[in-house]
């Protein structure tokens, strides 16, 4: 395991810039329904409750993009509410004082695995697992072992045909909005880049309970097996969290909430839905969408293609996919209509 580990670093660093945090000292609890909504309550001296509303105002940066700029606030509603009351419209109620105390920093990178039970239907199209990759970025995946297929478009295959391996699927990115409550707890939101609300990630004692249409709750895993640094992952989403914009003669990459994605700024920054790849003078540098940067050795240049990477290092011409694994060119396919 030590040396599985070793080699894993050498082919990835992850680079950790500020994550976005918002106070939340008011809340005192957080209804949700089977509906996938959420409300959070401040507890008055009555021992009534009145809803708190967060909401978001948006700012479009670049003209004729997707892209916003999101800032959190709160409205507090004047009408009170008893906690039966509450209770009629929605399934549970989860208070402050039974969550636990944690930082961010015991989360990102850990990946963590629902044990809540699901069909049968559900379970055969893979288990679900839960990771925050970055400060930036959450991801809900489900994960299997399985054969691949492969439909019409890019690929890389390098495995023999018919063969299962672990696959990941069904990929839903997050940014995250680190909630800061009272007595230094935290919960942290899953939010789509149009402010929505999708996902609330509470730490309970020694598991994690993660709400959408339902309670679920995650167990962490360290079982290299199920984390997401070591699959290949392509999602168009990562288009819709970051965005490059220039810094006085030079660029630098930024989340919706107006951090920094990478420390500095550079001569010149070129990406598409997988990679990063940046400039500063002689020194090239390349990143996957989850800001781990690769190892690829001395780098002279570098450009995207299919799902990888192609760069001119020291060995010559080399080819690379979003884990850092170096892999043939004859891995590279593309199938289109008629060429299968």
């Amino acid at each position: 395991m030590k040396r599985l580990l070793f080699i894993l670093l050498l082919h990835i660093t992850t680079v950790l810039c500020a994550q976005e945090s918002f106070n939340a000292g008011k809340v005192d609890a957080i209804a949700y329904d089977d509906s996938g909504n959420y409300t959070f309550y401040h507890k008055l001296k009555n021992g009534n409750y009145r809803s708190l509303d967060l909401y978001f105002d948006d700012e479009k940066p670049i003209k004729d993009t997707f892209f916003n700029f999101l800032s959190p606030y709160w409205l507090e509603d004047d009408d009170e509410y008893s906690e039966e009351e509450i209770l009629e419209d929605n399934t549970e109620m989860i208070f402050t004082k039974d969550i636990s105390k944690t930082s961010f920093r015991d989360f990102v990178g850990q990946t963590y695995w629902c044990e809540t039970p699901i069909s049968s239907e559900e379970e055969e199209k893979g288990h679900i697992i839960c990771e925050m990759v970055n400060n930036h970025s959450a991801v809900v995946a489900r994960i299997a072992n399985k054969i691949p297929t492969y439909g019409f478009g890019e690929h890389i295959i390098d495995t023999p045909e018919d063969t299962p391996c672990w696959l990941t699927f069904d990929e839903e990115q997050y940014a995250i909005l680190v909630l800061k409550l009272k007595d230094h707890k935290q919960i942290y939101l899953f939010i789509k880049e149009n402010g929505d609300l999708e996902k609330i990630f509470i730490p309970m004692g020694e598991k994690v309970v993660l709400l959408d249409e339902a309670r679920y709750t995650f167990r962490k895993v360290t079982s290299e097996t199920y984390n997401l640094k070591n699959y290949r992952y392509s999602s168009r989403d990562f288009d819709d969290y970051f965005e490059v914009f220039p810094k006085g003669k030079k660029y630098e990459i930024l989340d919706i909430f107006k951090n920094k994605a990478l420390p500095g700024t550079y001569d010149s920054i070129t990406r598409n839905h997988i990679f990063i790849i940046t400039k500063n003078k002689e020194e090239v540098s390349i990143y996957n969408q989850f800001f781990q940067k690769l190892n690829c050795g001395k780098v002279k240049s570098a450009r995207f293609v299919n799902l990888a990477v192609e760069v001119e290092n020291e060995q010559g011409i080399k080819y690379y996919d979003s884990t850092g694994k170096d892999i043939p060119k004859s891995a590279l396919r593309e199938f289109n209509c008629g060429t299968r």
